[in-house]
């Protein structure tokens, strides 16, 4: 009888216990799809950079933080004293009370004007004290009461406008608040001495100290200190060379910091023009723009000082009764009396003024010795303009 195979029993296999450790957690899953966002998102932003690369100057790109902070600081310099600028001509230019600028002809219906209507009131406002005046025998009038030469017309006509200039700028430190902007602006030209003394631009740091420490005076001292400073005409005169020489400087600094200044060979003809415009303003407009402000920022320092007395209130004085009952008296010792009386009614204010009253004209002396050094460095002593490789005349590459 054949043998059976054996039938072999096996053992029953056992179930796999699952291992939670090795599938992944929701942890995981989400970290995943942050990680894949993220990605795309790195991708997306680096797509955009590369696509916004192409219309961003070469100039501004792979700079130091101390390049992007010196343009932020210039093109903040160039807005304020713009804005400075705008508010004293706007003042110098319109009636009394003054509008806005953004608001040039204030009223109940300027909401609903349109932009040329607002520009055409803006116009009107700027000629408007300027509109049928005529001129008399006696000043200016707006009547025609009779005819007149075409120079008494003339003359009538500028006489109008300077006194008009003059009554105005007796207010713009109280209009539209230009006294104040005035203080906060010139009060952060602090840090130019102190981007000198650090070393981030390379103007000398005696000059720029006694630069910025001789317009703080003005505006912390002589000016706060004395009403008469604050309307004065001066006032103006100072505003508007101080706005357009820190305008130029600051608009020259800029374009030196976008490697415009000098011009390159490679460098667009239009852009080299205005580059080379701009280079010969820079040093040239402080001829006019230098003593225009010092001698206004003196002019308000003098007014610090008690008006000179006249020949009579000196001779009512106790030693100007006695040059008075002298006979034939020289007026050199009346001149001294005025003098003598004039000095003695100086307050303490007055006597600390007086060494400002010879270093104002030493310090002006100081500058434009400076920038006229600085003037032949940039310009040269012929036509055009010195370059590291040659000389670059106006408008053309070398």
């Amino acid at each position: 009888m054949p043998r059976q195979p054996r039938r072999q029993e096996l053992s029953p296999t056992p179930e796999p216990v699952p291992n939670y450790g090795d599938s992944p957690s929701m942890l995981d899953k989400v970290g995943a799809t942050a990680e894949v966002a993220r990605e795309k998102v790195d991708n997306a932003a680096n797509s955009a950079w590369r696509n916004a690369k192409k219309y961003i100057p070469s100039a501004l790109l792979h700079r130091s933080a101390q390049d992007y902070y010196l343009m932020f600081y210039n093109l903040l310099n160039i807005g304020l004293w713009t804005y400075l600028l705008v508010l004293v001509t706007a003042h110098l230019l319109t009636p009394s009370p003054p509008p806005t600028v953004l608001n040039p002809a204030p009223g109940p219906t300027i909401s609903s004007s349109t932009a040329s209507e607002t520009l055409g009131a803006y116009l009107k406002n700027i000629f408007r004290p300027f509109k049928n005046v005529k001129a008399t025998s006696t000043g200016f009038t707006s009547t025609n009461s009779h005819k007149f030469s075409a120079l008494e017309k003339g003359t009538g006509y500028i006489t109008s406008i300077l006194h008009t200039f003059i009554e105005r700028s007796r207010t713009t430190y109280s209009a539209r608040g230009i006294g104040v902007y005035t203080l906060i602006i010139q009060s952060m030209a602090l840090l130019e001495v102190v981007h000198s003394a650090l070393g981030i631009v390379k103007s000398p740091v005696q000059t720029t100290a006694m630069q910025v420490a001789s317009r703080l005076a003005v505006v912390w001292w002589f000016v706060e200190a004395e009403p008469s400073a604050r309307t004065s005409t001066f006032y103006s005169t100072m505003l508007v060379a101080w706005s357009l020489s820190e305008i130029i400087r600051s608009q020259y600094y800029m374009a030196s910091l976008l490697h415009l200044t000098p011009p390159r060979a490679h460098t667009n003809r239009l852009v080299a023009t205005s580059i080379d415009i701009l280079t010969y303003i820079r040093y040239s407009a402080f001829y006019i723009l230098y003593p225009l402000g010092s001698g206004s920022e003196y002019m308000l320092m003098l007014k610090g000082f008690p008006s000179f007395p006249s020949k009579s209130a000196a001779i009512a004085t106790k030693g100007g009764w006695n040059l008075l009952s002298a006979k034939g008296v020289p007026a050199w010792k009346v001149f001294f009396q005025r003098v003598k009386v004039w000095v003695t009614s100086w307050d303490a204010g007055a006597w600390a003024r007086v060494p400002f009253v010879f270093i104002w004209p030493a310090g002006l002396f100081i500058l434009m010795t400076y920038m006229q050094s600085q003037r032949r460095k940039a310009l040269g002593r012929g036509s055009g303009r010195s370059t590291a490789s040659g000389r670059t005349v106006v408008g053309r590459k070398k």
